[in-house]
């Protein structure tokens, strides 16, 4: 049986190779030609994986809940949204290779999107029937529409699987007739499934909330109560599975700075329509579809129903603001999931012209074949020679003071360093740092990102503009840019466009006025009500900072190390938000690539 399974469906798996490869060339490239760590910090390809590594490390740490991985105030601190499943199933494999952060991720960049290239060819190929429409699709995801997308760690890195299996199973439940048995272990799968994806994504479980509802109603609709019942029952278990879920997200929704960070990572008060990039699809595709259904070349049945389902699935879950009034950043965060069901959908209708046109089938599956051949060709061209993080190589030379660090520095203790040095060492450490230009995405208030942003500044020129993202998130981008796309409809309908404000003057005054507020004082006894254990100096970016009251315990190369202040014994977040329940375990790579 699996020998026959590997003959029928080689190409798949030679497909997911070759995109391993691809995505994880690079760091691979550059240990076998140049000797670069696996660890290195030349291999965080993608900004937001500052985040998710320091997130990673945490749970390695001891923290798998926390919302906060770098001030030590904030580790009792509940996420502001608790999507951290994604996180700590990363760390934990991981941690298994036995690996420190960074280089597992490398690992991972070899096996994760091959897993995902798999799932989405049985995607393709359960709705079809026809292996080489499910190779086509495939390699048309993954290697033109998403060719780097799959590199960054967590999302879609090991969120993403999540979502294909939940196709995979409603496909198995709801397009076919299974036995009871069957049926009930299905409804089992889907339910826990579902639950999960509250824990991983948002985006994901509204997008299958949205598809319950329209899919019960059809189900309905046509009479058909043992799938509307199947569909209530996935459901309805899937949020017994996220009740812990919505218990995290009443306890930090009870916070008064709730609002505030959710404002600051990019959720915006309005009922415009947006996702215009998904409607368009949508409305093309749900067209041709009824044409076809019209024209009698398809028939309804089950899969039609299903496939029609996720498309208005798509567009009601990118708009769910309408009834809401809370649009969550952007509408394309929704779109690669709808462009993966707009894909099996369109691979669907054409297998069903195919079927039904015989004579056209030899021409689509010409077609198909040299459309795979030449995607792979434009992968290769595009791959070779890998490209690297070349502006991130400097980052290596804070490697010995994190060595240090760790050898030399208790676990949790806080540092006070440059933005460089804090956004990286709640990576490559067991330490908490004072500030990081992401603390803003943790739940905390306005006016204490404000606050510890301009004391991590301290002696440094003000940069209104360049900080307001680090400290407002990105509220005022998001505004912006749903306003001018708001303004191209005013436009046609006749209506004065509204203003699009990048950065708001009263903005800039907050952050203007608080910079001069500190460097009007003495920094050190303007951290005195914050917990910071270490001083770090950077010479190379020549910091004005004077030695802090204390003692200078390292000095190599361009770095320095005061002791600022004793390091308390209270658990973390004693001092705020109450202690944390949280085992700490410092954890050590058993060796490093």
């Amino acid at each position: 049986m699996n020998a026959l399974l590997l003959r029928r469906h080689w190409v798949a798996g030679a497909l997911a190779l070759f995109i391993a490869i691809l995505i994880a060339l690079p760091p691979l490239w550059g240990k076998i030609r140049s000797g670069v760590s696996l660890n290195d910090p030349v291999n965080i390809r993608i900004a937001d994986e500052f985040f998710y590594f320091a997130r990673i490390r945490d749970v390695f740490d001891g923290y798998p809940l926390s919302g906060n991985p770098y001030t030590w105030e904030g580790k009792a601190d509940p996420p502001g949204q608790p999507v951290f499943l994604g996180e700590y199933l990363t760390a934990e494999a991981i941690r298994l290779m036995g690996l420190d952060v960074v280089a597992g991720n490398v690992v991972l960049d070899a096996i994760l999107p091959a897993a995902a290239v798999l799932l989405t060819y049985a995607c393709f190929l359960v709705l079809t029937s026809r292996r080489l429409f499910a190779i086509l699709g495939t390699a048309v995801l993954f290697l033109f529409a998403f060719p780097t997308d799959f590199a960054r760690t967590v999302s879609p890195q090991t969120n993403f699987l999540f979502w294909l299996s939940e196709f995979l199973i409603l496909h198995a439940l709801l397009t076919r007739d299974p036995a009871p048995p069957r049926r009930r272990a299905l409804i089992l799968a889907a339910a826990v499934n579902f639950g999960l994806l509250f824990y991983i994504y948002p985006y994901y479980w509204m997008f299958y909330a949205a598809f319950f509802a329209i899919a019960a109603v059809g189900a309905l609709a046509m009479g058909d109560g043992v799938r509307a019942r199947a569909i209530g029952w996935v459901a309805g278990g899937g949020v017994i599975v996220a009740l812990p879920y919505f218990w995290m997200l009443a306890r930090a929704a009870m916070r008064p700075e709730y609002t505030e960070t959710l404002r600051r990572i990019g959720m915006i008060e309005t009922h415009f329509p947006s996702g215009a990039a998904i409607i368009v699809p949508a409305a093309l595709l749900l067209g041709l579809a009824a044409v076809l259904l019209w024209r009698g070349v398809l028939r309804w049945e089950q899969r039609m129903a299903f496939l029609v389902a996720g498309a208005l699935a798509a567009v009601v879950s990118v708009n769910q603001h309408l009834l809401t009034g809370r649009n969550f950043e952007f509408s394309s965060h929704f779109y690669m999931l709808a462009l993966f069901w707009f894909s099996l959908f369109g691979a669907y209708l054409a297998g069903g012209l195919a079927k039904e046109r015989t004579g056209w089938s030899r021409s689509l599956s010409a077609a198909a074949g040299a459309l795979a051949i030449a995607l792979v060709g434009y992968a290769i061209a595009s791959a070779v020679p890998p490209q690297y993080m070349s502006a991130r190589a400097e980052l290596r030379r804070y490697l010995p003071l994190f060595k240090w660090l760790n050898a030399n520095t208790a676990q949790d203790s806080v540092i006070y360093a440059p933005d460089e040095i804090s956004n990286l060492a709640p990576i490559y450490t067991a330490n908490n740092v004072f500030f990081s230009s992401w603390s803003r995405v943790t739940l905390m208030s306005d006016r204490e990102v404000l606050d510890r942003a301009a004391l991590s500044a301290y002696g440094k020129p003000v940069d209104a503009e360049g900080s307001v993202k680090e400290v407002f998130g990105t509220q005022y981008l998001n505004i912006a840019l749903h306003t001018r796309q708001e303004n191209k409809v005013r436009r046609l309908l006749g209506l004065e466009p509204k203003p699009a404000v990048m950065a708001p003057p009263e903005a800039l005054a907050a952050i203007r006025q608080r910079w001069a507020e500190v460097r009007a004082r003495d920094l050190y006894v303007q951290l005195q009500p914050y917990r910071v254990d270490y001083v770090v100096f950077d010479r190379a970016r020549a910091d004005s900072l004077k030695p802090p009251p204390g003692e200078k315990l390292y000095d190599q190369g361009d770095f320095a190390v005061w002791r600022l202040h004793p390091a308390p014994a209270a658990s973390p977040g004693s001092s705020g938000a109450g202690k944390s329940d949280n085992l700490k375990i410092r954890w050590e790579p058993s060796f490093t690539p």
